[in-house]
């Protein structure tokens, strides 16, 4: 595919891929490097991972790496089912009556990263 303005291939479906898998880390408060991939629909174009141990508070980061909208289903870590999330970038907050698997609404090459509310 082309990039922006047409200037040659565009790289960032490469880029966010690799930005999800090796820096979560800027996300995730602490020093854990543990991470636990999560099976999001459509898989294609969402990655999902949960980062955190015992020891630190977990982060689930979702990323839309395709260039299409999609709605994405993410299986939603027992560590956060029942529990209110909070959009670490935003500040928004998703309500706790989610069930266990989160839809939402992705633009293209999005990302959102989520944390239990305080």
């Amino acid at each position: 595919p082309q990039g922006p303005a047409g200037r040659g291939r565009d790289r960032r479906p490469d880029h966010l891929g690799r930005v999800a898998r090796r820096h979560g880390g800027a996300a995730q408060p602490g020093s854990s490097r543990q991470w636990s991939q999560i099976n999001a629909e459509p898989s294609v174009e969402v990655f999902a991972y949960l980062r955190g141990d015992e020891a630190d508070d977990h982060v689930l980061v979702v990323v839309n790496y395709s260039a299409n909208d999609v709605d994405a289903e993410v299986p939603l870590p027992a560590v956060m089912v029942g529990a209110a999330l909070e959009n670490v970038w935003s500040g928004d907050q998703i309500d706790g009556n989610q069930g266990e698997t989160l839809t939402m609404a992705m633009p293209a090459w999005s990302f959102i990263v989520l944390k239990q509310a305080r």
